[in-house]
């Protein structure tokens, strides 16, 4: 098998693997409709508090 059509099927496969992934993400998601909100409110206010540290210490 030439070289191409064989990275044509490992990069079809690949992209299975990760739709399947987020589909399974997705899931997850859907079950639990706060976890987004969640997730996003740490993840903001964490990186916002490293922001304005960073900003008064460059200030």
């Amino acid at each position: 098998m030439p070289a191409a059509k064989l990275k044509d099927k490992i990069g079809t496969l690949e992209a299975r693997k990760r739709e399947r992934l987020f589909e399974a993400v997705q899931q997850r998601l859907d079950a639990n409709t706060e976890a987004m909100r969640q997730h996003r409110e740490t993840v903001e206010h964490l990186f916002g508090t490293i922001r304005l540290a960073w900003e008064r210490r460059n200030s």
